[in-house]
């Protein structure tokens, strides 16, 4: 489970993946992190309502997959290349 001050943070200590089994471009990035061996924490849109509602918000509507940097940037439904040029920050 997330730390709880990282879930629905635009600021998080860690990556934060927001995405959905049933999601082939979040399977795509997850498989990404896991290659590079970035640390993140995947939180499941479909399972958590809050954090639907918490993209909603701020994206005025869900689009998966969805990343939080611990700089403040975020990623949404990113190329490889864009998600490359987050990585390398």
């Amino acid at each position: 489970m997330a730390k709880r001050s990282n879930l629905y943070n635009q600021h998080p200590d860690v990556v934060m993946l927001y995405s959905a089994d049933w999601c082939p471009d979040c399977r795509r990035v997850r498989a990404s992190l896991d290659a590079r061996g970035i640390k993140y924490t995947q939180v499941d849109t479909a399972r958590d309502p809050k954090a639907y509602e918490f993209l909603e918000k701020i994206l005025r509507r869900v689009r998966l997959p969805a990343l939080f940097f611990p700089d403040g940037s975020m990623a949404v439904e990113p190329s490889n290349e864009e998600l490359d040029r987050h990585l390398l920050r």
